[in-house]
Order: structure tokens, then sequence, then C-alpha cells
């Protein structure tokens, strides 16, 4: 087991050669340290300020902006071609699965499949 005296005894002597990369290392480690606390006082500066400010100006109330969730649909509801296309469409679906559905053997009932057009 190597004792406390031979590593210190092996850390300066490292020290002693290696020269430009211990001193290339503490610089970067304490750039970047430096960095860090730098990002973390900044911020905490950034919250705290706009966390007083909405204290002092916004008096506890706020802002809330409101709009049409919904344009005119009516256009295209009313689209008699759109309708026209829609149907046709929905019966040639119906179609199709009548088809595989006999060519499987199973059971199939077009009342399930909602129509594409709902009449009020």
């Amino acid at each position: 087991m190597i004792r406390v005296i031979d590593t210190l005894t092996m850390a300066y002597t490292k020290l002693r050669t290696r020269k430009v990369r211990t001193a290339f290392t503490v610089a970067i480690a304490g750039i970047l340290f430096g960095l860090v606390m730098a990002i973390v006082i900044i911020s905490d500066g950034v919250f705290m300020s706009v966390e007083r400010m909405t204290q002092k100006s916004m008096t506890g109330r706020f802002i809330v902006g409101g709009s049409t969730a919904y344009q005119d649909v009516g256009d295209v509801s009313r689209d008699q071609d759109g309708i026209a296309e829609a149907l046709l469409r929905h019966k040639t679906l119906v179609a199709d699965k009548k088809a595989e559905a006999k060519r499987l053997g199973i059971e199939y009932d077009a009342a399930m499949d909602p129509s594409p057009v709902d009449t009020f």
C-alpha cells in the first residue's frame, strides 16, 4: 500500500516535470469554473429581478388574451360538390369493405360506418 508521503512526493515530481501541462490544466479548469459561477450568478439575478418586477408592477393580476377559436366553416359545410364527393367516396369505401368481408367470409354491417355528412 502506498503511503501519504510517497503520494505527495510523486505528485510534486509530476508538477515539476510537467509544468506547461499542469499550468494549462489549471487555467482551463479555472476558466470553466468561473464561467459556471458567472452563469449561476447572472441567472439568479435575472430570476430575482423578474420576480420583483412582477410583484410590483402586476399587483397580482394576469394578462390574458382571447380570440375566436374557429373560423367560419359554413362555406365548407354548404359546398354541394364537396358533399357529393364525400358521399361518393363513402359509398366506394363501403362497397370495398363489403367485398373484402365477403372474401374473408365474415359479416359486415354497413350501418356501423358513420356517414361523412351529418344533417340537422
